[in-house]
């Protein structure tokens, strides 16, 4: 069964990286073949009976139920539902093959890692897009959609080959050199909140493995990075200058009005996919406090995933959500000695909650990427192995 599992978990994660809009059948497939496994083992209340994946049910009823009193858009709060299968399928995996955590998270970098060098050849080759995608190395899209969700994607990916790096030094020319690549391309990207995540995870681990110059000398490196691939304006994090930037003020006037949505709507949320139409008197209002900026973009959403909870799903809402995260956490710290890959997965979690800070992907391809892992930390959890 471990190798079927495996397997599954494999095709799973190369349609999300490859072919994320042809998974629909996976959505519902997945679900039914782990239903059916742990009915032919009795083991169904002892792996479903789980807080975090019953907070995130109730969340997603919590968003129907609003649906239904007249707050929110329906196509997107079925949406949410697309949480459920990853969830399930990266506990089960660890669930069953706690072993192959280490490999699989190793696997799944290489291929990220892979994806990212073919493009930077072909770019180099004189291609700039393939198709509707990008490929630039400033602008690499590839198949994640946009921007954004390419980031996350290779910032995980240098994150865990940096952690085997430290595992094994001895085969630093494997994992070290597509980690600076990786970090390299998130530099010139200018994803700051990502490169920033990727930072404090390793700097955080190599705290914790006491290897102060190893430290010292990655954080040169990363600074010595941005002045020599000249983006050194776009990672200036001085008061003065973020005063003053177009993105920096914009997430202000979205996070002011999530905040004021929230204030009205405290306990369920307006609804999900209402924050663009419920923000913009807010968001008007706020530029009108500060006449100095002007406005340059209409944003859809708060580019935070808290305050953009508070806003559509209330208080509830998000203590359900953070609620799966503090779960997850929970269960990779008292593994992170037990299980190999726990402290990598600890990590990872650590860097996305970081870009969710700054990013919201609840209803995108990351969604699924994100509760993978999520799943895949609550598998860690040790379940009575009684019948249910």
């Amino acid at each position: 069964m471990e190798n079927g599992v495996t397997a599954l978990t494999g095709i799973f994660f190369l349609l999300l990286c490859l072919a994320p809009a042809s998974m629909d059948g996976l959505f519902l497939a997945v679900p039914a073949v782990i239903f059916y496994l742990l009915w032919k083992e009795k083991r169904i209340a002892s792996f479903f009976l789980d807080p975090p994946l019953l907070g995130l049910l109730a969340f997603i009823v919590l968003a129907l139920l609003n649906v239904l009193l007249g707050a929110g858009d329906y196509s997107k709060a079925v949406k949410l539902g697309r949480w459920i299968p990853p969830f399930l399928l990266g506990k089960f995996f660890v669930w069953k093959c706690p072993a192959r955590l280490a490999p699989a998270l190793l696997y799944g970098a290489g291929f990220i890692a892979t994806l990212f060098a073919g493009a930077a050849i072909l770019y180099a080759l004189g291609l700039d897009s393939m198709g509707d995608a990008s490929i630039t190395l400033d602008d690499p899209e590839l198949t994640f959609k946009n921007l954004s969700r390419a980031a996350l994607y290779a910032g995980l990916a240098a994150f865990i080959l940096f952690c085997h790096f430290l595992e094994a030094p001895s085969l630093w020319y494997a994992n070290l050199p597509p980690t600076l690549f990786l970090a390299g391309v998130l530099i010139l990207a200018g994803r700051r909140a990502t490169f920033s995540g990727f930072l404090a995870c390793s700097a955080l681990l190599l705290a914790a493995r006491r290897k102060f110059v190893l430290l010292g000398l990655g954080l040169a490196v990363a600074v010595g990075g941005i002045i020599v691939l000249n983006q050194a304006d776009r990672f200036n994090i001085a008061p003065e200058h973020l005063a003053t930037h177009q993105g920096v003020t914009e997430r202000q006037s979205v996070w002011y009005a999530a905040w004021k949505i929230f204030q009205e709507h405290p306990v369920l949320g307006a609804g999900v996919g209402t924050f663009r139409e419920k923000s913009d008197p807010f968001v008007q209002e706020w530029f009108a406090r500060h006449p100095q900026h002007q406005r340059h973009e209409i944003l859809s959403e708060p580019h935070n995933v808290i305050l953009h909870t508070l806003a559509e799903n209330g208080l509830t809402g998000t203590l359900l959500l953070l609620l799966a995260f503090a779960g997850a956490g929970v269960a990779v710290w008292k593994a992170r000695d037990a299980t190999p890959g726990a402290l990598c997965l600890c990590g990872c979690l650590g860097l996305v909650f970081v870009h969710i800070q700054l990013q919201v992907h609840t209803v995108t391809n990351v969604a699924v990427l994100i509760f993978l892992l999520l799943g895949m930390a609550r598998g860690l959890v040790p379940t009575p192995e009684q019948p249910s």
